[in-house]
């Protein structure tokens, strides 16, 4: 099946995709994996064909209607082979609109999709900030995916301003989540707006969110002269003794070198 799968590919005939898409349909339901492709071997291995078999057909055309079908498995070849055929002007709209999916491998496949594209950053931004602005309603599985998929689309300046927007303690669930996905990104250089914004959040925080804006600037990289204002906050933020020790030792390493603390934070590291 798969070496016939592969022929029908290489003829490239684009009547064909109607049945690819149908046969994508009649495979056997099985565990998924990150992806949204099944588990097991051989369900993968003839999906995988399917949708190999119309990228080399490459008629975005004639893959589109999968995406009305009521099969959410021919939906999931569809957008599977229009993520990775070039103009296939597959938009954020067609997989946005599957990550709530009830079929678990279709939103796995969605998220897998909106991962990688971090160029759609204003649809993607919109999404999350409907989101966001229910945090306090998300369950927590939900919740843990937000902050997963903020933290890897992270590069995209339209999530880097959400973020920033969402710093507000005003809207304490949504300033929670997003500290947690700033503390999991990975970008090489940190957004000079993040700086100050935690500078002065973390300036004015009560000690119940101080861990959580510490531990969000532990993870970023600061600019070659620093940033002298949030590493003398973070400073001061660690003389606080009514803080959680762990949460004073963080304060004080993030704040660097060469800073000017109390006392009490020597005689604490002193005492360590």
């Amino acid at each position: 099946a798969r070496a016939a799968m592969e022929a029908v590919g290489r003829i490239r005939e684009p009547g064909s995709v109607a049945q690819i898409l149908q046969i994508a349909g009649a495979l056997a339901s099985t565990e998924h994996d990150a992806s949204g492709a099944p588990s097991n071997a051989g369900e993968r291995i003839r999906e995988h064909a399917c949708i190999y078999a119309m990228i080399e057909i490459g008629s975005p055309e004639q893959i589109r209607p999968g995406l009305a079908s009521s099969s959410p498995k021919i939906q999931r070849a569809a957008l599977a082979a229009l993520d990775q055929i070039k103009g296939s002007e597959l938009t954020a709209a067609d997989v946005l609109s599957r990550m709530n999916s009830k079929d678990a491998a279709l939103r796995a496949t969605a998220v897998w999709i909106v991962r990688r594209h971090p160029d759609w950053g204003e649809s993607l931004a919109e999404y999350f900030g409907t989101q966001l602005r229910k945090a306090s309603e998300l369950p927590p599985e939900e919740t843990e995916l937000m902050i997963d998929l903020l933290a890897s689309l992270a590069e995209s300046p339209e999530i880097q301003t959400l973020l920033v927007r969402h710093l507000d303690p005003n809207d304490r669930p949504a300033m929670e989540l997003c500290l947690k996905a700033i503390a999991h990104t990975t970008l090489s250089a940190t957004p000079p707006a993040w700086l100050d914004v935690l500078n002065k959040q973390l300036a004015l925080a009560d000690d119940s969110i101080v861990a959580d804006i510490v531990a969000s600037v532990r993870n970023l990289p600061l600019p070659k002269d620093g940033h002298p204002e949030l590493q003398q906050t973070l400073a001061t933020v660690a003389a606080r003794t009514s803080l959680l020790t762990e949460t004073r030792l963080a304060a004080l390493s993030a704040a660097g070198s060469g800073r000017i603390i109390d006392e009490g934070t020597f005689q604490l590291l002193l005492s360590m």
